[in-house]
């Protein structure tokens, strides 16, 4: 591993994608069930590649650029392993069961004021997205941020040995991948795998204390930095203090100076629920230097996308856009969050909640259940998806689509002017697809 990792560093990145720009990489041939880059090596290297690594002997006297393994997924996380070790500055690493894309995104937004950010990009936070993300560090970067995802418990461990992260943060603890984690038990175990391997590698821990489960977490960690986003007490740490003040239409927050100082900041980031991730963010800066000044303006720039907490004007309707991923945890606070924030007419498209597991009907049937118990809040409720149709619940504000695409037929047949309207599922549903 030695060998490649020296053909690594004469590359100018990775590439894990033959459709990718290959100029200078090397290009590392991943194989899955339904396909096998290895049939993409020679041409990635006729595209500009400098290497390729491979794991299909019917390669062999291919070309003297092809680097031979035994394991191509295997390598990647070693030569990853090996990235990281010869990084020597700070690496953080987040993980939780909701907002962890958000949070990565404003942590990486703030430090890069005062650093040399390089942060997982989209979702890149599996056993493959991760090492992707180290082995594609610029040469300039001093700060690392890693976004850790898991379906199951042990995958965050097996992250850990990759990234070797010093700091790191858990979002909160939810319902999400209860099928992989077998209940909010095992999501806890899980997640808390990132403060294990912090606590065996004397790592420090942010430690949000107004997040059900995380102080208790956390107390297996020597290191670490306490800071709470509640509402109506949320510090930072060094004894600055936040008010939050608003949410309608977006966030709206103070921060309050040691001395007495006071800085208002509009951000442009909708649902209370997001100032959990505001504040993590805020801490996190404050613990590495970051002026007030410019953690705060970073923040009020912050720009949501990828229908995460996106606000968009479709037609006359305002639609409030977070079709990226859905759990029950999510789900509710989202939904609350809307209602509580828009008056009618409203309405609410919602989508399968996916990877629930066995409870995926019960947690489908309460949602429904617990809306309909103050209908007088929305005008209509549009369920998407073959989970959600399975229900056998029928009232005048319902309706039931089979797909994104019969929901979408449907829309354009009504007319529907002046609405706030309300997309949140799980991605593979494609909700935002209506709206196309």
């Amino acid at each position: 591993m030695e060998k490649i990792y020296e053909c690594f560093l004469k590359c100018r990145g990775l590439s894990i994608d033959s459709r990718e720009e290959q100029q200078g990489k090397l290009f590392l041939a991943l194989k899955g069930p339904n396909f096998d880059a290895n049939q993409f090596a020679l041409n990635a290297l006729a595209k500009g590649a400098k290497y390729a690594v491979v794991d299909d002997v019917k390669l062999r006297g291919k070309s003297d650029r092809l680097l031979f393994v035994s394991d191509t997924q295997f390598a990647l996380q070693r030569l990853a392993e090996i990235h990281r070790k010869n990084f020597l500055h700070p690496v953080f690493a987040l993980t939780g069961s909701n907002g962890k894309t958000t949070t990565k995104e404003l942590i990486a937004a703030v430090l890069a004021t005062s650093y040399e950010v390089h942060a997982t990009r989209g979702n890149f936070n599996n056993l493959i997205g991760l090492p992707h993300t180290v082995l594609n560090m610029p040469a300039e970067t001093n700060f690392l941020v890693l976004e850790m995802g898991a379906n199951a418990q042990g995958e965050i461990a097996a992250l850990c040995e990759i990234g070797r992260p010093e700091f790191g943060l858990i979002t909160n603890i939810g319902k999400a991948h209860l099928e992989g984690f077998g209940g909010i038990e095992g999501v806890v175990k899980g997640k808390g795998e990132l403060f294990d391997f912090l606590s065996k590698t004397d790592g420090t821990a942010f430690v949000n204390i107004a997040q059900e489960h995380l102080e208790k977490i956390g107390r297996k960690v020597q290191r670490k930095v306490l800071f709470s986003s509640d509402f109506e007490t949320a510090s930072i740490g060094g004894d600055v203090e936040v008010r939050f003040t608003n949410s309608k239409p977006t966030i709206e927050f103070e921060i309050r100076w040691p001395n007495g100082g006071l800085i208002p900041v509009a951000t442009k980031i909708s649902g209370s629920y997001n100032f959990h991730n505001i504040i993590s963010a805020l801490t996190v800066g404050n613990y590495f230097g970051v002026p007030l000044e410019k953690m705060t303006s970073a923040i009020a720039d912050f720009t949501p996308h990828s229908n995460r907490s996106q606000l968009r004007e479709f037609s006359s309707n305002k639609v409030f856009m977070d079709a990226y991923n859905a759990n029950p945890s999510s789900m509710k606070l989202s939904v609350t969050d809307f209602l509580e924030t828009y008056t009618r007419p409203s309405l609410l498209i919602l989508g399968d909640m996916l990877e629930v597991g066995i409870d995926s009907d019960i947690e489908h049937q309460k949602l429904v259940e617990d809306l309909l118990l103050d209908h007088t809040k929305f005008d209509e409720i549009w369920l998407v998806g073959n989970e959600f149709g399975k229900l056998a619940i029928q009232h005048p504000k319902l309706r039931y689509f089979s797909s994104a695409a019969a929901a979408k037929d449907f829309f354009k047949e009504r007319v529907i002017q002046s609405y706030h309207i309300f997309l949140k599922g799980s991605r593979g549903i494609k909700l935002e697809s209506i709206f196309d």
